[in-house]
């Protein structure tokens, strides 16, 4: 991301700004830039008809302790893909063995965004038996990064994406899921919280 053009936006200054990785700048134009939305909460926008011309999105790719920021633009169209990471066994007892230690993993420590998991079998697929890991499509880089700081291995192999995702859905015969919600400072408003807040330059403050 080093190296290309950033958008010329006036952003406010941030107390911690690597704490906002991975959160959404959200351009309303004529109302101003909010910093610190969710993937959920700037779908709720795209999903109006009354907001969705009036806004541009953008990742916080990067964040340094001097306070510059790197941004990624985000289609809007992305913001209702889910994507998924499956890591797939040849047999049902790893596989479950790999279900329950993710299981244990985002119990013990929530995840950066809502996930659901499920475990089930494809049949025909190369590695029938696939522990899959679901999120909102633009979470991805959250996701991967909490999986590599928890070096999670699942699988002996890995297939990522938005497609798998409707692939699995079509072909598992799932025996075990649990969904997950996103750790508290990384968790949802409700729409009208989020409505109410525009304007307001910094949308997330931690301590």
């Amino acid at each position: 991301m080093a190296g290309k053009k950033q958008p010329k936006l006036k952003l406010p200054p941030l107390s911690d700004p690597q704490r906002y990785v991975d959160l959404f700048v959200v351009d309303f134009r004529d109302a101003g830039v909010g910093v610190g939305y969710t993937a959920d909460e700037v779908a709720m926008f795209v999903e109006q008809e009354a907001w969705r011309d009036r806004l541009k999105v953008y990742r916080i790719h990067d964040a340094r302790p001097d306070g510059r920021i790197e941004l990624a633009g985000v289609p809007a169209s992305r913001l209702a893909l889910e994507a998924g990471m499956f890591f797939g066994r040849e047999s049902e007892s790893p596989a479950r063995s790999d279900f329950e230690e993710l299981r244990s993993l985002l119990s013990k420590d929530p995840p950066p965004a809502r996930c659901r998991i499920a475990l089930g079998c494809c049949n025909g697929w190369r590695a029938p038996w696939q522990v899959g890991l679901i999120y909102p499509a633009e979470c991805d880089h959250a996701m991967s990064r909490y999986l590599l700081d928890h070096a999670y291995h699942g699988g002996i192999n890995v297939v990522a994406g938005t497609g798998i995702v409707a692939e699995f859905n079509e072909a598992a015969r799932v025996t075990d899921s649990q969904g997950f919600a996103a750790a508290a400072d990384r968790r949802a408003r409700t729409w009208e919280q989020v409505q109410a807040s525009v304007g307001e330059p910094i949308q997330r403050k931690f301590a």
